[in-house]
C-alpha cells in the first residue's frame, strides 16, 4: 500500500511532536521510509584502503561520488528502534572493499564534514554489497548525528 505525501507528512508531524518519545504510525504500517541524495564535495571523494579486506588485498582510493540515506522510522521506542538509516556509498571499486575498516572510519569522516557533525556508518551483511555500491547503516537510536541526517531528509522531502 503506497502512503500518500499528505499521509507521510501528517505521521512526521506528528512524530516530530511526540512528547511520549514514541513515533504515532498507523497500526498497519511497520515502518516509513524517507529518501535523500548527498552529492559528495569532490575535495572529499578519495578515500583510502587499507588493503585489509577479508575478500583480498583491496588497496588504494575508492572514489565516493554520492550518497544516498534512506531514514527509517518504525512503531516502537526511539531509543531502540528509530531513527535509523540506510546508507548506500556510490564509489568506483567492485564490492570486495566491503570489511575493510579504512574504508568505515574514512567515509564517516566525510559525511562528519559534509553534515557538520559526528556520524558513524558501519558496513551492512556481505549480501547487501554490490560492485560500485557499498551498503551502510548508522547506529539505531537518537544520536547526535542521526538527528542532524534527520533534518536533512525531512528538508529535501519537504517537511
Amino acid at each position: 500500500m503506497r502512503i500518500s505525501k499528505n499521509d507521510t507528512r501528517n505521521r512526521w508531524q506528528t512524530a516530530l511532536n511526540s512528547t511520549s518519545g514514541k513515533y504515532d504510525l498507523p497500526k498497519d504500517r511497520a515502518y516509513i521510509v524517507l529518501h535523500a541524495k548527498v552529492r559528495i564535495p569532490k575535495h572529499l571523494q578519495k578515500i583510502p584502503l587499507s588493503g585489509k579486506s577479508l575478500w583480498g588485498n583491496i588497496s588504494g582510493i575508492s572514489k565516493v561520488t554520492s550518497v544516498e540515506l534512506d531514514f527509517h522510522i518504525s512503531n516502537g521506542d526511539v531509543e531502540s528502534v528509530s531513527p535509523y538509516f540506510m546508507v548506500t556509498a556510490k564509489h568506483n571499486r567492485k564490492w570486495e572493499i566491503y570489511t575493510d575498516q579504512t574504508f568505515e572510519k574514512n567515509l564517516s569522516k566525510v559525511l562528519s564534514e559534509v553534515f557538520k557533525a559526528h556520524i558513524v556508518v558501519s558496513f551492512t551483511e556481505q549480501g547487501m554489497q554490490e560492485n560500485y555500491r557499498a551498503s551502510l547503516e548508522t547506529p539505531s537510536g537518537a544520536t547526535p548525528g542521526n538527528l542532524v541526517l534527520m533534518n536533512y531528509v525531512l528538508c529535501k522531502n519537504n517537511f
